[in-house]
């Protein structure tokens, strides 16, 4: 069943992102725009290798992802292999992030010194 009919995730996007991403990791991507796609733990291990390799992104918008606790740890882990990441922008609002996700957002947060504009907005449960 496709995702514009229902509203059901679609199960082979995680799949399909991680071959988009790793073919464009070497690209001159400023913006990565993944808003309001179910990505969950693959799609966010996709954008985490996505984030080790390309020094290029400035503006990382993952709202309304289905991402938690895990999704930030692989960020973390991001940030510790590519110290040329440097984002300006951060949506993560409309995820699952509970008290321990939101403290390891301000630790991410803090590798990021470049960082402008940060949304986390309906995030807590």
């Amino acid at each position: 069943m496709s995702d514009t009919l229902g509203f059901r995730p679609r199960s082979d996007l995680p799949m399909s992102l991680a071959s988009i991403l790793f073919e464009a990791r070497f690209y001159n991507i400023i913006v990565l725009n993944l808003n309001d796609n179910f990505l969950d733990l693959l799609g966010a291990s996709a954008f985490k290798e996505f984030l080790e390799f390309n020094p290029s992104i400035k503006k990382l918008r993952v709202r309304g992802c289905g991402l938690g606790l895990a999704s930030v740890e692989m960020m973390q882990l991001s940030a510790g292999k590519n110290p040329k990441l440097q984002l300006t922008d951060l949506e993560f609002g409309k995820n699952d992030l509970c008290d321990e996700g939101m403290k390891l957002m301000g630790l991410y947060i803090k590798t990021q010194k470049s960082l402008e504009n940060l949304d986390v907005s309906y995030s807590i449960k």
